[in-house]
């Protein structure tokens, strides 16, 4: 089954400029391509977008404000017609220019395209977004790898630590138009780099899962939990003390890594740990699990244990190397 980029659930096209589409639909109804067809497009572009984290101090030195980029990888001078709908969590607001309009500036990858962008009336505000839709078109495929737009966002008043705030690409279509990435002409092959983007290049959440980076997770333990679809975010750190182990055990009673004691080592070990260091009263690991947890051997439990769990669990070492001393 290829699996869609989407939002939430469909809705009536009556209701709205755009309707969100199907799992399946751009590829079994829009192009008719099989997934081996897509799997073989000759242009895979891969989109993302930035991910930050921020000090309240930072919040502060920048007045509330930062930016957020859009970037496309592996379409090197392959596209020219492209239509994205960015959402954003709606206690963002993007600034204005001097002119009044949204604050995204052109970036290097398109500085060749034509760039348009409109507000709309948001399908997904129900659902704690904003959203804001960003094309471009070009009679050639001028557009480049980089940065495609820089979007410049306000964070709310209220910002507090351990906020996250997630941003996501989705796709939306109606009966007379559709999102796309693509070549001039949208022959084929552009039909392909659509099929493609939009089912691979995306973080999509079912089998092209989105996780923020360890060291975030660290700094922010709410962004364990964030959406598997999400695409990018701007999270704001938080303040926590490590966890110093006292109690003390045999060495046959420890089973390096498994922070939540069920047996076995993989991700979710890591994220019990970054959860217990950011939230001790909610998810406070016990004794043994805290023993478990410190796969370096420094008597500890920081976010550096959860690094290593992933790092072992992604096949660089065995389990049997832990704990890692130096």
């Amino acid at each position: 089954m290829t699996i869609f980029k989407k939002t939430i659930s469909a809705v009536s096209a009556c209701l709205m400029i755009f309707s969100i589409v199907s799992a399946t639909a751009f590829a079994g109804e829009i192009y008719t391509f099989t997934e081996k067809e897509i799997d073989s497009a000759p242009v895979r572009p891969v989109i993302t977008i930035d991910s930050k984290i921020l000090s309240m101090e930072e919040v502060k030195e920048y007045d509330n404000k930062t930016e957020i980029s859009v970037k496309v990888k592996g379409a090197d001078m392959k596209y020219a017609s492209t239509g994205l709908h960015i959402c954003y969590d709606n206690r963002l607001t993007i600034a204005e220019n001097k002119y009044g309009y949204p604050d995204i500036e052109k970036g290097n990858a398109i500085k060749y395209l034509n760039m348009a962008l409109s507000d709309e009336n948001p399908s997904s505000s129900e659902y704690g977004m904003k959203e804001i839709f960003l094309a471009t078109s070009g009679n050639n495929c001028y557009g480049m790898n980089g940065t495609m737009w820089t979007i410049n966002f306000i964070l709310p008043d209220d910002v507090q630590e351990g906020d996250i705030f997630p941003i996501d690409i989705v796709y939306k279509e109606n009966s007379e138009t559709a999102d796309m990435f693509s070549n001039v002409t949208n022959n084929r092959d552009g039909q392909l780099m659509s099929a493609y983007t939009f089912t691979k290049g995306i973080f999509n959440g079912i089998e092209n899962n989105f996780r923020a980076d360890v060291n975030d997770i660290e700094k922010c333990p709410s962004l364990a939990d964030i959406s598997a679809d999400a695409d990018g975010y701007i999270a704001i750190e938080s303040t926590f003390e490590t966890t110093t182990i006292t109690t003390k055990t045999t060495e046959s009673d420890i089973i390096y890594g498994d922070a939540n004691k069920d047996g076995n080592v993989n991700m979710s070990d890591a994220t019990a740990i970054i959860q217990h260091i950011g939230n001790r009263d909610a998810y406070g690991l016990d004794d043994a699990g805290i023993r478990n947890s410190d796969v370096n051997g420094d008597n500890q439990v920081t976010g550096e244990d959860a690094i290593i769990i992933q790092r072992a669990v992604a096949g660089e070492f065995k389990l049997s190397d832990l704990p890692l001393k130096s």
